[in-house]
């Protein structure tokens, strides 16, 4: 069974100086983030020291290596199967690309079990009471994504609504949105708060 983890204020991982940290909290051999640029390239982990680089979803099949993302409003979403474990980071541009359908691809052709098998849950993240765009930017992505104005009013954007929708239409089933808004909540950090450096992260392991 997967163990997963997203961490709060008091654990900033900023150049992920605190990898060692949750290696030791999670008892696990290491942990890997990646060089994340908002796109939709996801790594496999095949060793415990490997390194990463620039991706926005990493996945390991290995016991005892954990796999993150580091976010400060964008959506951290962890993956598990029974054989796999995946960490995504799932910021607007990011989502709607496909990070988590390319995820989802690649930990189906990794693992030896069916997508139907799979959970998948959403950490804090900025709600859709929260995330205000432009008018030209909200109406364009809500006539191709109208998961995105579910539940929201005027230039707001739910992501973990349009996310969740993904899940859904990649077979996974087994779902669970924390429901923590990073700009309502005080223990998490938030880049629209003003916290431009500081990050929380999501990290899960087999």
């Amino acid at each position: 069974m997967a163990r997963s983890l997203f961490t709060s204020k008091g654990s900033s991982l900023h150049l992920r100086e605190n990898q060692r940290f949750l290696s030791d909290l999670l008892s696990l051999n290491s942990v890997h983030f990646p060089q994340q640029v908002h796109g939709t390239n996801v790594v496999v982990i095949s060793e415990s020291e490997q390194e990463v680089a620039q991706a926005d979803a990493v996945v390991t099949t290995l016991r005892g290596v954990g796999v993150g993302v580091i976010v400060a409003d964008c959506l951290p979403l962890l993956i598990s199967g029974p054989d796999i474990v995946g960490a995504v980071h799932a910021g607007r541009r990011g989502l709607l690309a496909g990070v988590i359908e390319r995820t989802i691809e690649v930990m189906v052709e990794q693992s030896a079990y069916p997508i139907s098998t799979f959970s998948a849950e959403i950490g804090p993240s900025i709600c859709g009471r929260c995330y205000e765009v432009s008018q030209e930017m909200h109406d364009e992505l809500v006539v191709n994504f109208p998961a995105l104005s579910q539940g929201v009013e005027g230039r707001r954007l739910n992501l973990q609504s349009e996310a969740l929708r993904r899940l859904r239409e990649g077979g996974i089933v087994s779902l669970r949105d924390v429901e923590i808004c990073t700009r309502e909540s005080e223990a998490f950090y938030s880049y629209r708060s003003g916290d431009l450096i500081e990050r929380q992260a999501g990290v899960i392991s087999l």
